[in-house]
């Protein structure tokens, strides 16, 4: 009978101990997982990124980023990222307070940092850029301009604002002046800005519009309020091809020139991301013309549509402060 007895309390206390092991598992991982400071395969994470392409006129359709599945390589676990209507792709991994990019699989390509959670007001950092373009710069220099927090669907989340540095010595320049970063949710610009052409010639831009994690909505656009959209400007003639526009500086703080080439300037446009008429002016009747108004804008990117008697050029200009 004592046996009895004693072989139940065994199997009890050894059920007792693999719930303990079990429950110390959960926790374990589930604390490492929360650690992590940008999204993996196991969040089930997706991005919508609203990506427009300029020329003459523009359209606008919205991308998706989603992870594909994990892998082990070059001694780290990696989540691959892709877009199926860019075609974009790479692998992330993240830590307690960075993200990491690889161009591909292979150990003899670079491993290139993307986030930096940990950097305080004034530091600098080198993040991945043009990984895809073997034959450019891939790594662009950024330092920390101000750091806040903002509440998004409950949770309090920190807000970096990395400012680009601009190398005269460096070609293509960054599209933008700075990026906002969300710790958990990546840059509002595009998440996966590394992949992708953010040069000024590429003539894109990128706004993320939401982000899922899990099937849960953490993040919504303030300004377009959709997950999905697609838009596209009025249709605009062709200029010919002797003629140019000229718009500089690029970008801009206060004031801008605009001059045109075997034409004169009879109306100039302008209009923000969405399309909106934010000004119109008046052309001088000559092929050059400067316009002060515009240091009344808001920081950002906009769209100038030039009017001449030989038909309408357009040009994408960064407003900064």
């Amino acid at each position: 009978m004592k046996r009895i007895l004693l072989f139940i309390k065994m199997q009890e206390f050894m059920k007792n101990k693999a719930l303990f092991a079990i429950i110390i598992f959960i926790t374990t991982f589930q604390t490492g997982k929360s650690q992590n400071v940008f999204p993996s395969f196991g969040d089930s994470a997706k991005w919508n990124v609203l990506q427009c392409v300029y020329g003459i006129g523009y359209s606008c359709n919205t991308t998706i980023y989603q992870y594909d599945y994990d892998t082990l390589f070059c001694g780290n676990v990696y989540s691959k990222i892709s877009s199926k209507s860019t075609g974009a792709f790479g692998y992330i991994r993240s830590d307690s307070s960075r993200a990491y990019i690889r161009a591909s699989n292979s150990c003899f390509d670079k491993e290139y940092l993307m986030y930096d959670f940990s950097i305080n007001f004034g530091d600098t950092i080198y993040l991945a850029n043009n990984i895809w373009n073997s034959n450019q710069t891939d790594t662009t220099k950024f330092v920390l301009d101000s750091l806040q927090t903002g509440i998004f669907n409950g949770i309090e989340r920190r807000i970096f604002y990395v400012k680009y540095v601009r190398d005269p010595d460096l070609w293509p320049n960054w599209f933008g002046a700075q990026m906002k970063w969300i710790e958990g949710i990546g840059s509002t610009s595009n998440p996966f800005f590394p992949i992708e052409c953010m040069q000024d010639y590429c003539e894109l831009s990128w706004q993320l519009l939401c982000f899922d994690s899990l099937g849960i909505q953490l993040y919504q656009d303030s300004v377009f309020k959709t997950c999905d959209t697609t838009f596209t400007d009025v249709v605009i003639n062709e200029f010919v091809n002797e003629n140019q526009l000229v718009i500089y500086p690029i970008p801009f703080t206060k004031s801008l020139t605009v001059s045109v080439e075997n034409t004169i300037i009879s109306e100039i446009d302008i209009l923000d991301i969405k399309g909106k008429q934010i000004y119109k002016i008046e052309g001088n009747g000559k092929n050059s013309i400067k316009l002060d108004a515009v240091d009344n804008l808001h920081k950002g990117m906009y769209f100038f549509l030039v009017h001449t008697d030989k038909g309408i050029l357009t040009k994408k200009i960064i407003k900064i402060e």
